[in-house]
């Protein structure tokens, strides 16, 4: 299975997911009001998408994570590495248009 990519909010979803793995979404969505100021419709939202990317399970009102903080990481890193080096090269592109 590929690693889902995931944004920064989810990131931090994750987080909190992490540390209290596996968490019930009630409980969850209270620490997520906690620590990141957020509504239950924006946890769920959350929740709902990571779900669908296959990065969390959400059964009998439990969510546990399917991706690894680590896997997260390595992931990041190399969206990260791949994007540093398409600036690279159009900037080598560019310096050999200006010659």
């Amino acid at each position: 299975m590929e690693t889902p990519k995931i944004f920064e909010s989810e990131y931090r979803f994750c987080l909190i997911l992490w540390e209290h793995e596996p968490i019930k979404s009630r409980e969850l969505v209270e620490l997520c009001r906690e620590k990141l100021g957020w509504n239950k419709s924006t946890t769920y939202t959350v929740l709902r998408k990571l779900k669908h990317k296959g990065a969390v399970r959400h059964e009998d009102a439990t969510v546990t994570p399917v991706l690894t903080r680590q896997a997260a990481i390595q992931a990041q890193t190399q969206i990260l590495a791949d994007l540093g080096a398409k600036e690279t090269q159009a900037m080598l592109d560019l310096s050999a248009l200006l010659g």
